[in-house]
């Protein structure tokens, strides 16, 4: 009897510790305390929180245009109906203006103000093109992969009813065919590398109307946005500058 009820204490004590053991936590993932082009895809499952705080520290890296003064002053007096606009960047958190967009109509130039105003004294109905000169890693580091790459597998897609997510969208599709998909991660990783420019548009000018979920949502409409050069409608002067493979929006300007 007493071996028996020392063999019942016994398993009895077992099941206890297995059940215990069965319930302990696992331990959380320890992640690399900076993020880099060899250890990037390590914090593709990081949790929102830790991603927020270099999210943050990017963004708070990012130097905006802060503009003073009167917003039309130094715009030319142009007779006959000037082509006015305004070209807009992403701070981080709203679009504010960029300034020294290269606006260009046939012969007619232009370059934005402190504000991202322009005006083309012109009478021309040729296309209105748009340049911005930057740095092609401007804004792109590892931390765009990261991004990128949770919105493909569905971790954290992008947002298309937000200004950010319809920003993120076009910025991600850095090689203009429609679809963001691993064709764009080596891409920026090239870039990032020094291997090769980024393919197309090193900054994409899109008009207002265009950057809305029924354009940027379906890969016709995402791949037209590489257009640079609209016609001179009203609705085309006004346009948001995004800075292709800058989906963290710390691009500077």
């Amino acid at each position: 009897m007493k071996t028996q009820f020392l063999n019942l204490a016994s398993a009895t004590l077992g099941l206890a510790l297995l059940a215990v053991s069965c319930t302990k936590e696992a331990p959380s993932k320890v992640y690399p305390t900076t993020m880099t082009i060899d250890n990037w895809e390590e914090f593709v499952d990081a949790p929102e929180s830790l991603l927020q705080d270099f999210a943050q520290k990017e963004v708070a890296a990012a130097r905006y245009s802060v503009a003073t003064g009167e917003e039309q002053a130094d715009l030319p007096k142009c007779s006959g109906g000037p082509n006015f606009g305004q070209v807009t960047a992403w701070n981080g958190s709203t679009w504010v203006g960029i300034q020294s967009v290269d606006v260009t109509q046939g012969t007619w130039f232009a370059s934005t103000n402190a504000w991202g105003n322009y005006a083309l004294c012109a009478s021309t109905t040729g296309p209105v093109c748009m340049d911005y000169t930057t740095p092609q890693t401007n804004g792109v580091s590892v931390f765009d992969l990261v991004i990128i790459q949770r919105h493909i597998l569905g971790i954290t897609p992008f947002d298309l009813s937000t200004d950010n997510g319809l920003r993120q969208m076009v910025a991600s599709d850095v090689n203009h065919d429609g679809v963001i998909d691993g064709d764009d991660i080596t891409a920026i990783q090239s870039a990032i590398l020094m291997v090769s420019p980024l393919p197309g548009n090193n900054v994409t000018f899109v008009p207002i109307v265009d950057l809305v979920a029924g354009v940027v949502g379906d890969p016709w409409g995402l791949a037209f946005l590489q257009n640079n050069c609209r016609n001179n409608a009203s609705y085309h002067m006004t346009r948001r500058a995004i800075k292709m493979g800058d989906a963290s929006g710390n691009f500077s300007f």
